[in-house]
C-alpha cells in the first residue's frame, strides 16, 4: 500500500524539491524541479554518510506511463545517474520488482506516492495526524 508522501511543485518554490527514504534499502530518491523549466525535473539518487548524490542503483527501473496508460521503460538521461520526468507523465520506480515509488500528475504539480515507506516514518506521521486531531477536538471542545 502506498502513502502519499509529498508534493512537487512547478509553481510553488517552496515545493521544488522531495526526498524519500524506504524501508528495505539504503538509498535515497530525490525528485527536484530543473531551474528556469515548467515542466521538467530530474530523479536521482542519494546514499552514503554523509549522503551525497550516487549511481543510479542496481535493480533500479523507472517506468514512464503517458496519457494514454502506455508504459515504456525508462532510461537513464544521456547516461547520466537520474531520469528526466516530463510533466504531465507518470512515473514508477521499481527496485528489484518491487514498485517503492510513483509520481502522480496533477495540475501543475506531481503527488509522490512512497510504496515502501520506513516504519519510523510511519509512526511519526501517524503520530502527528492524532496529536492534530486531538488538538481540534480540544479546541472545538472550548469554544
Amino acid at each position: 500500500m502506498s502513502s502519499i508522501a509529498g508534493v512537487l511543485s512547478f509553481n510553488d518554490e517552496n515545493k521544488k524539491r522531495n526526498v524519500q527514504g524506504f524501508q528495505s534499502v539504503t538509498f535515497l530518491i530525490k525528485v527536484e524541479k530543473l531551474p528556469e523549466e515548467d515542466t521538467q525535473a530530474r530523479l536521482f539518487f542519494l546514499d552514503g554518510e554523509p549522503v551525497e548524490e550516487c549511481e543510479i542503483p542496481s535493480g533500479i527501473k523507472c517506468k514512464e506511463i503517458n496519457e494514454n496508460e502506455t508504459v515504456k521503460n525508462k532510461s537513464p538521461f544521456l547516461g547520466q545517474n537520474f531520469f528526466l520526468i516530463n510533466h504531465p507523465k507518470k512515473y514508477e520506480i521499481y527496485y528489484e520488482g518491487m514498485k517503492i515509488f510513483a509520481m502522480i500528475p496533477e495540475k501543475k504539480r506531481y503527488t509522490i506516492h512512497n510504496f515502501d515507506k520506513p516504519d519510523n516514518v510511519k509512526q511519526y506521521e501517524d503520530e502527528k495526524r492524532i496529536n492534530k486531531a486531538i488538538n481540534t477536538i480540544i479546541k472545538y471542545e472550548v469554544n
